[in-house]
């Protein structure tokens, strides 16, 4: 135990939800500015002729967001990508929604904290919807980097502590799921993604190896220990 050390720790990832504010800045239920939703449109429209995304008048930290020919489901109606920021719009009418933000990976970790990049983003969102707009937090990744523990080798059925679940009449503790490579443990995951609170412990040198190929990850570990050798495991918690 005394040669684990975390060699990183942070949000790895942030969705707002965005709502149109009255004068004294409560949020209402909105729709979409006219103009806006026309802006949307035209460029939307464009992009399906095209087959290609097109780019929107708007950039945010120098890097121009695109509008998809697609939506994002029945309430988003228009999709803006970039590398920092994904925008989901709505019209307003399904709920009091009027956007949904989600902040890249990337973006989050070459911030120096959350706030700057939050306070860069609340800036930016102004500049498109009006000074009116109100935030709130929807989905947040909180995760930690770790070296020189192997949770592959420990019993995951007997060594977590975790909130009791009941399945068929029967009550249990330990992982609410487990993923293999090669045989060995690669992933615990404790509740579903989709439940108020959950978490996964993983390999992530495995996951940007196989999946996201975010090898930027390794100058940041290491920042944190000099000498990194060997696996990272990552604790990620959805708040």
């Amino acid at each position: 135990m005394t040669n684990i050390k975390l060699v990183g720790h942070g949000v790895d990832t942030l969705i707002l939800n965005m709502r149109y504010t009255d004068e004294q800045y409560q949020p209402i239920k909105r729709e979409l500015a006219e103009e806006i939703a026309y802006e949307l449109d035209e460029l939307q429209g464009a992009a399906r002729r095209n087959e290609m995304a097109m780019i929107s008048p708007w950039s945010f930290l120098g890097v121009s967001l695109f509008v998809e020919p697609h939506g994002a489901g029945r309430q988003w109606r228009w999709l803006l990508t970039s590398p920092l920021l994904t925008i989901t719009v709505s019209q307003g009418t399904f709920n009091d929604l009027v956007a949904r933000v989600r902040f890249s990976s990337v973006f989050l970790w070459t911030e120096a904290w959350t706030g700057d990049a939050l306070s860069k983003v609340h800036e930016f969102l102004i500049s498109i919807f009006g000074e009116h707009i109100h935030l709130q937090v929807s989905e947040v990744h909180l995760c930690a980097d770790l070296v020189g523990f192997d949770f592959s080798q420990v019993n995951y059925e007997e060594h977590f502590v975790t909130r009791v679940r009941k399945s068929d009449s029967i009550y249990s503790m330990g992982v609410d799921g487990v993923s293999l490579d090669a045989h060995r443990v690669s992933t615990l995951r404790f509740s579903s993604h989709g439940s108020p609170l959950s978490c996964s412990i993983y390999n992530k040198t495995l996951e940007i190896k196989q999946k996201s190929g975010k090898t930027w990850f390794h100058d940041l570990w290491r920042k944190g220990v000099e000498g990194l050798h060997g696996g990272t495991w990552d604790s990620e918690s959805d708040v």
